[in-house]
């Protein structure tokens, strides 16, 4: 286009290049090198992340990365000329990097992780205790594989009545804890988390053949598991010490969440319009008798009552006799097509009209009915705590149990209190993510 211009039109005002001017860049390639480099390190990019979805806080890192880079470089060539010719290259180069790097990253973790579950650069753990306690700590290995610890087994005197959901088939009693020196010999254990409450010579005897045996040993610390806090393990000159913090104030962070909330919701809304009149229309034709919503009154934040809306998939006065739990083993006070539309979580869709009024968050502990608060604040310490935030239309326990917590309120109770202890708008995001795969699996919905 360039050469037609001058030589027809006589017009000079496209400079013509007759090969690629890739010279000036290679110029100045120790500069941005050392630029992105000292941007990615103090954007966490090459932290090893561990925990809830470390994909995603790596992903978030690189795009903090890649844009304090791109700025710094633009920064610095108002100075020095690092980036001959158009500033755009800044942008191209900002664009290829953040798919690149993302996805280089995706499928390295992708594999690593896959690796890991196979016990591959792992060290092995045994866990003393098969109670709840000792099922957390499995828990979070089988959920965390990035923490590179593979477990192998309990060591108890019984094989526990109540199974954690994640731990379905997997868990594995391997003895008593007399047993611990054949165990680890054959299993070749590299880690022991002691989770089970042992006489103080017991607990002598293990320290004392895990120091000899070269194997590191983790002991819980008695009465833990409901601290509501965070808790650090510090010392005070050489005194060892548990700080127990209190749960923390979300102010501001609540104000972000509500507008969050009120978006989402929104967007939701309209986009699944269809959907909700689809199934509005099925209820009414399968049970005429009955409305097409149900309301039922629950706990919200702070204790505050609302009207919970839900789409009806049980017959008309289901509870005449006064509230009642689903029954995991079966329930038949379904209508039609009422246990598929609460097995894929389509009966709560309403409830995003709970969100954009404020009654409801996206993401929060469940709200449950005043009726059994009730009973729960007076069995299980530290129950209300749990309405310290906004209650959810999903919630960290339901992606780690569903209708299986149910009827397991104190179980369910952790899994709220540290969703209390931590939230985050990004751990918000994550539950989501994970809300969406556990419901298309259809898995523990009763």
């Amino acid at each position: 286009v360039g050469w037609v211009l001058n030589q027809f039109f006589d017009l000079k005002i496209v400079s013509i290049y007759h090969h690629a001017q890739i010279e000036p860049y290679f110029q100045s390639i120790i500069v941005l090198v050392l630029i992105w480099t000292l941007s990615f390190y103090f954007s966490g990019v090459y932290k090893h992340y561990v925990g809830i979805m470390p994909t995603v806080d790596e992903a978030v890192s690189v795009c903090k990365g890649i844009g304090l880079s791109s700025l710094l470089t633009m920064a610095v060539t108002f100075f020095y000329p690092v980036i001959p010719g158009s500033k755009f290259v800044v942008l191209y180069s900002a664009i290829f990097a953040l798919f690149w790097l993302m996805l280089g990253r995706y499928l390295l973790n992708l594999y690593e992780e896959r690796q890991l579950k196979r016990g591959v650069g792992t060290r092995s753990v045994l866990i003393i205790g098969a109670e709840a306690i000792g099922q957390d700590v499995v828990e979070k290995i089988i959920l965390h594989p990035f923490y590179r610890l593979h477990y192998i087994g309990h060591l108890d005197v019984k094989y526990p009545d109540n199974i954690h959901f994640h731990l379905k088939n997997r868990l594995s009693i391997l003895g008593d804890e007399k047993d611990l020196e054949k165990v680890c010999d054959t299993h070749k254990v590299d880690v022991i988390f002691i989770t089970k409450k042992l006489t103080k010579k017991r607990v002598e005897d293990i320290l004392f053949f895990c120091e000899k045996e070269n194997i590191e040993c983790r002991q819980l610390v008695e009465d833990s598991a409901f601290m509501t806090g965070s808790i650090e393990v510090n010392n005070f000159d050489g005194l060892p010490f548990i700080t127990h913090n209190s749960l923390p104030e979300y102010q501001y962070g609540l104000v972000l969440k509500r507008i969050l909330d009120m978006c989402s919701a929104l967007i939701l809304i309209i986009a699944l319009f269809p959907l909700l009149i689809c199934v509005g229309i099925l209820i009414k034709s399968v049970s005429p008798l009955g409305s097409v919503f149900y309301f039922q009154e629950r706990v919200g934040q702070n204790g505050r009552l609302f009207n919970m809306i839900k789409f009806r998939t049980m017959v008309p006065d289901a509870e005449k006799s006064g509230p009642k739990m689903v029954d995991e083993g079966g329930d038949n006070r379904y209508i039609p097509c009422g246990h598929f539309l609460r097995k894929f979580s389509i009966d709560e869709l309403p409830q995003l009209f709970n969100c954009l009024v404020g009654t409801m968050s996206l993401v929060g502990p469940r709200p449950e009915r005043p009726f059994f608060v009730d009973k729960f604040v007076k069995d299980i310490p530290h129950y209300a705590l749990r309405h310290k935030l906004p209650v959810g239309l999903t919630g960290w326990a339901q992606i780690n149990g569903r209708s299986v917590l149910t009827r397991r309120p104190e179980h369910k109770l952790k899994y709220d209190l540290y969703y209390v202890r931590n939230w985050s708008v990004l751990f918000d995001i994550k539950i989501i993510i994970q809300t969406v795969s556990v419901v298309l699996k259809g898995e523990e919905a009763y």
